[in-house]
């Protein structure tokens, strides 16, 4: 997991702090109503220490988004905003 168990208490406001216990599993489990709950600022505070910390992860993920229209939709500008801005540096360097 690109986010240990230290990031995810303070990610966000501590807004992923509930997902502490699982910061080590090799998947997490979320519910609907969880991911509901989170604000598109802590969303994006997540995305930007992956993004610094692992960006090979945050590339994984977008494949796996890309996959699914309709999920790359419900995820909304801020992320694909962070990620074209990623993509575009990494192609730069």
């Amino acid at each position: 997991m690109p986010a240990g168990p230290l990031a995810l208490a303070v990610l966000g406001g501590g807004a992923f702090v509930k997902f502490v216990g699982q910061a080590r599993w090799p998947r997490m489990s979320i519910s609907l109503e969880d991911a509901a709950r989170l604000t598109s600022s802590q969303v994006f505070d997540l995305v930007r220490y992956v993004e610094q910390s692992n960006p090979p992860a945050l590339q994984q993920v977008m494949v796996v988004l890309s996959r699914d229209a309709a999920t790359m939709t419900a995820i909304g500008a801020t992320f694909a905003a962070i990620v074209i801005r990623h993509l575009s540096t990494t192609v730069r360097r």
